[in-house]
């Protein structure tokens, strides 16, 4: 990729001038096209915009705002029921950003710039964009400059830490989204799919997945009697201090399996961006670790920016504000995985399937131990390191009872070595239905119950 981003940010470049109106003119394009545009444009575009939507709303009449609302329902409902196509996000994605990297690996500086103010009309407030057009800026200028003056060489003045701290962020952002982006080239190519999604539940449609590493989220559809299919992925924000959260206010993201359980309904301040989803840390796991802290989210940006660094918020996963309307968009029963992964292990479609077969025999002889109320049988079933509700174990049913297994999802339990999530809704002639989690363990080569417990 271009050198922009990997060994040439524009601080540490050497230009070549032999007069004063030169070194002028290079200041100026500098502090304008990156420092003002990147901390006051964003806000005079926002501005803009919210003032012509207020003109352009107040002016349509009850009929028009009916019509709009009728053909969003439209839309909203087209998405969720058929979301065949790949879902994208509403202004700029990274196959574009991309597109501009190739630009410029070309030497296509001025193609490359064109883009990059295309971009910014549909995104004024995204800052690596700003940055991209700085470079670019001050390469162009150098040029026009070199033709016209002999060269006398001149040092750039030092900037402050926090400038090189956000310049040095944005550098990493890009290198993550190009990174990303080959990655899901291939994924494209190649029918592997993450290890760690052995089976989705049959009333849930989709799973989020989380990469820490890559700092990206992937969004997979599930497919009946198939590998769930990918159908996004987004760049995504971590915590300050990375992932493995272990206490509350370590600004670590937690690694685990989660559930989406649903909306955060309140007014949230400007932080939050466009809303946030909550995720269900801790979980049982956690807290039998001891792993503290609460507020966990999947949440949108402020508007002065359109993406936050990498690592940047308290443990909360953050998207860019179209990239989490689209997942508002996508239905969900109160219970849509959310996998956070140290780094995602991309298997066969096969592997999976291996790891179905073996893991539905044991939750099999589980069930039918429980349904003969056949106390050895059971007992055989769980860890001697087990934990769980006391109906779980330690009290089988009195007498024998039918029971029925509904929308199993299985995941392989990011962190741990063999350890394995299954969470469904168990009913039986005796009782009603309950949502119920089995964490299993192998030990000697057999898949034992550790921790269970009734949500």
């Amino acid at each position: 990729m271009a050198l922009l981003i990997l060994n040439l940010p524009v601080p540490h470049i050497l230009f070549s001038f032999n007069c004063r109106a030169a070194w002028k003119l290079f200041v100026a394009v500098c502090a304008s096209a990156f420092l003002l545009s990147v901390h006051s444009a964003p806000i005079q575009a926002k501005k803009k915009q919210a003032q012509a939507q207020s003109e352009n709303s107040s002016s349509k009449g009850k009929g028009k705002v009916k019509k709009r609302k009728a053909k969003e329902a439209t839309e909203k409902t087209a998405a969720i029921v058929s979301p065949a196509k790949k879902i994208l996000p509403s202004e700029v994605n990274d196959v574009e950003l991309a597109a501009v990297y190739q630009a410029i690996s070309q030497g296509k500086s001025g193609s490359a710039l064109g883009q990059i103010e295309a971009l910014l009309i549909k995104a004024p407030n995204y800052k690596l964009l700003h940055l991209l057009r700085a470079d670019l800026l001050l390469i162009l200028s150098q040029k026009q400059t070199l033709k016209t003056t002999a060269g006398t060489s001149f040092a750039l003045p030092p900037l402050s830490p926090d400038h090189l701290s956000r310049i040095n962020q944005l550098q990493q952002e890009a290198q993550l989204r190009l990174t990303s982006q080959q990655k899901s080239k291939q994924l494209s190519k190649e029918p592997k799919v993450p290890k760690q999604l052995i089976k989705l539940a049959d009333n849930e449609p989709f799973a989020l997945l989380v990469d820490s590493q890559s700092s990206r989220l992937y969004v997979y559809q599930n497919i009946p009697n198939a590998p769930p299919k990918l159908l996004a992925d987004y760049y995504a924000t971590q915590g300050l201090k990375g992932s493995a959260k272990l206490k509350e206010g370590d600004q670590r993201t937690p690694i685990g399996a989660y559930f989406i359980n649903g909306p955060i309904t309140q007014k949230l301040p400007d932080l939050y961006g466009s809303g946030a989803l909550n995720i269900d840390y801790p979980n049982a796991w956690d807290k039998r670790l001891g792993r503290t802290g609460y507020g966990i989210w999947l949440h949108g940006t402020m508007s002065e920016t359109y993406a936050r660094p990498p690592y940047a918020s308290d443990g909360c996963v953050v998207l860019a504000n179209p990239d989490l309307e689209m997942i508002f968009k996508l239905a969900n029963n109160g219970a849509m995985p959310i996998v956070v992964v140290d780094k995602v292990e991309w298997v066969q479609p096969e592997v999976v399937v291996k790891s179905q077969k073996t893991l539905f025999e044991a939750l099999d002889q589980w069930r039918i131990a429980f349904e003969k109320a056949d106390d050895k049988a059971i007992a055989k079933a769980y860890s001697t390191n087990f934990k769980g509700d006391e109906n779980g174990k330690k009290n089988a049913a009195n007498k024998p009872s039918k029971i029925v297994l509904n929308n199993l999802v299985t995941i392989e339990y990011p962190g741990e070595t063999d350890m394995v999530l299954m969470r469904f809704e168990q009913s039986s002639n005796q009782s009603a239905a309950t949502r119920k989690q089995l964490y299993w363990k192998k030990e000697s080569g057999n898949w034992k119950i550790i921790l269970e417990n009734t949500l």
